[in-house]
């Protein structure tokens, strides 16, 4: 099964799809999609000028 991401900025969705498809959208490394989800990231601060990244679930 495929994780599928959504990354925001602010309230404007920047990318959708799997973390490499994200990665190819937004011009960063696979890595940074990870780390955009990652409590690390969330905890540096806040702002809505960040990207953040969600895993979505798959609708059943």
């Amino acid at each position: 099964m495929t994780k599928t991401f959504a990354v925001y900025k602010g309230y404007e969705i920047l990318a959708e799809g799997t973390a490499k498809q994200c990665a190819e959208k937004l011009n960063v490394k696979v890595e940074t999609i990870w780390y955009y989800k990652s409590a690390t990231y969330q905890k540096k601060g806040s702002g809505k000028n960040r990207r953040i990244a969600i895993e979505l679930e798959e609708a059943k």
